[in-house]
């Protein structure tokens, strides 16, 4: 069965480079350069096989049940190492492809590309040792901390090139070493003796932690793009819909493979319920928060050590069934109004408290904007017997979102005073000082010609 473990490992890492293209929407990167980079990455193994030895007899370093001796020998002969093995990986596909390098989230998508094929030849490693069992586990743990700890190294390069204008060299050794500790603390309570017992939980809190961040510095890369256009949007959707979808089927090959291992049916399920229990709450959460951005042009997001989840009251009773779990990041899909952009749409009116005369009004969606708090509103051109006027429409979060078999959008539609159109005054007004007109659904017109310059 070892022969299809490299299979395993290539379909691991084919869900993560489907999802850099799925999510680098300005500036799509081509298949080649981004296998080239994969390759060069599992190449970049043979190098901590050929140093580690050496250093080892060098500096003496081992693991030997003490926290000192234990940290150093993780951080420099583990750690330490396996980063700098993926940078000099991604240092070369940078000098053989630089000139795809024209926006930050190609420093980090080539950056984690690299981490992706050193952690598939590592899986092939670590499958063959252990089994079958272990599939998605590494699958997802050990693959996305690989990704993020190199990523930070790269975030590092981004914010020299791209925030302080190549001012402060020192920032990118900086990251390098917070990569090799972001590494070191992923891997110090599963090879440290004394936390045994509790070391995998650990990591898996830490794990769920540096998701947030890895988010973070995805959506700051994306923000700072030369090629930033507000009419193209991440389809958070499909992006978790495919790693959730892939994940999946992953799960399944593991029990088969686990059966084929065991000959044991009742064995392989009890553990593929556990796995989805564990392992499957860490797939559900990183695939939703890795598809979530908000993206503001030039906005630099703070990076925030935090689980990527919480826990928000929905009820008045107090009870633990009014509290409703939740992944953090944007939730709504912008890619439900922003599929309407420069097309010229029928608002219909929702019947409800407020009085819409809108009948047979065409709009036109002509710009995106922030309020506070970085809601986004969209200025839209409303056309009704020969007359103009401008509107501002904002998508509907809660309740029913959607009308009709084609589920067209529901949207509020409130006043836009010649107010808004002033520098700032958008980013400071808060959602409850808008006046709510009522509620549309965006419905396209069949209608190409209109009275309105485009």
């Amino acid at each position: 069965m070892a022969w299809f473990f490299p299979f395993i490992a290539l379909f691991i890492a084919f869900i993560w480079i489907r999802y850099f293209r799925d999510i680098d929407i300005f500036e799509r990167e081509k298949w080649g350069p981004m296998v080239l980079s994969f390759f060069l990455g599992a190449c970049s193994v043979a190098l901590v096989f050929w140093i580690s030895p050496l250093l080892g007899r060098a500096l003496g370093l081992r693991l030997s049940g003490n926290w000192l001796d234990d940290f150093l020998f993780i951080f420099i002969q583990v750690a330490g190492l396996e980063e700098l093995a993926k940078v000099l990986a991604f240092g070369l596909s940078f000098l053989l492809m630089r000139k795809h390098f024209n926006e930050p989230l190609d420093y980090l998508i080539y950056c984690s590309l690299s981490a992706l094929g050193f952690s598939a030849f590592e899986n092939i490693l670590y499958f063959n040792s252990a089994g079958a069992s272990i599939i998605v586990a590494r699958g997802i743990l050990s693959t996305v901390g690989h990704m993020f700890n190199t990523a930070l190294f790269a975030y590092g390069i981004i914010l020299f090139r791209f925030r302080y204008r190549k001012s402060r060299p020192g920032i990118i050794l900086l990251f390098f070493v917070l990569a090799a500790l972001a590494h070191t603390f992923y891997n110090f309570p599963l090879m440290h003796q004394g936390m045994r017992l509790y070391g995998y939980l650990l990591t898996l809190v830490y794990f769920l932690s540096t998701i947030s961040i890895y988010a973070a510095i995805l959506n700051n890369a994306l923000n700072q793009s030369p090629f930033f256009n507000y009419q193209k949007v991440v389809d958070s959707t499909t992006v978790s819909s495919r790693l959730l979808t892939s994940y999946i089927l992953l799960f399944f090959i593991q029990l088969g493979l686990m059966y084929w291992e065991d000959r044991d049916l009742g064995y392989s399920l009890m553990r593929f319920k556990e796995d989805m229990i564990t392992t499957g709450f860490v797939v559900l959460v990183s695939s939703v928060r890795l598809s979530r951005f908000l993206l503001i042009k030039g906005r630099w997001h703070p990076l925030r050590l935090e689980l990527p989840f919480s826990f928000g009251h929905s009820g008045s009773n107090g009870s633990i069934l009014s509290h409703r779990f939740r992944v953090k990041g944007e939730a709504y899909n912008a890619v439900y109004l922003h599929r309407y952009w420069n097309q010229w749409l029928v608002l219909k009116t929702i019947p409800g408290k407020e009085a819409l005369a809108l009948e047979n009004a065409r709009a036109f969606i002509e710009s995106k904007h922030f309020i506070q708090g970085d809601f986004a509103v969209y200025k839209v051109q409303v056309e009704q017997e020969g007359r103009l006027q401008y509107f501002g429409i904002a998508p509907k979060l809660r309740g029913s979102q959607f009308i009709g078999e084609e589920k067209f959008p529901i949207a509020a539609l409130f006043e836009w005073p010649d107010s808004f159109d002033q520098p700032g005054v958008l980013a400071k007004t808060k959602a409850k000082k808008l006046k709510l007109l009522g509620w549309v659904a965006l419905i396209p017109s069949p209608e190409k010609d209109s009275l309105i310059e485009s």
